[in-house]
């Protein structure tokens, strides 16, 4: 491998390996979306999601919800911050020690 070719892997390598240190490669898994900084706001999120904080390294993109029937089975729909709709949380006792809820 040449020089030019270990130089852009290591680079890879660094920056991949820095932006999962900086997100604190928490993700809880399941139907949670990504991480987003505005809770209460879908500006980030997918149409179908809203912000909100988690008990997983922050706030992610939670899949909103009218009543329990529209969450997954290790998910609760609970109001959200900031919002007066609801939102699909991982239960937390379900999640294992990875944060992995489904």
């Amino acid at each position: 491998m040449s020089f030019q070719a270990r130089h852009l892997l290591a680079c890879v390598l660094v920056l991949g390996c820095g932006y999962v240190a900086a997100c604190g490669g928490g993700h809880p898994g399941g139907t949670v979306g990504d991480a987003c900084g505005t809770i209460g706001s879908s500006d980030e999120c997918l149409s179908d999601e809203i912000c909100e904080d988690t008990e997983f390294d922050g706030p992610y993109c939670l899949f909103r919800c009218d009543d329990q029937s529209d969450c997954a089975e290790f998910e609760d729909c609970n109001g959200v911050s900031g919002d007066d709709g609801k939102a699909c949380h991982p239960k937390s006792g379900d999640c294992g020690d990875d944060n992995d809820c489904g």
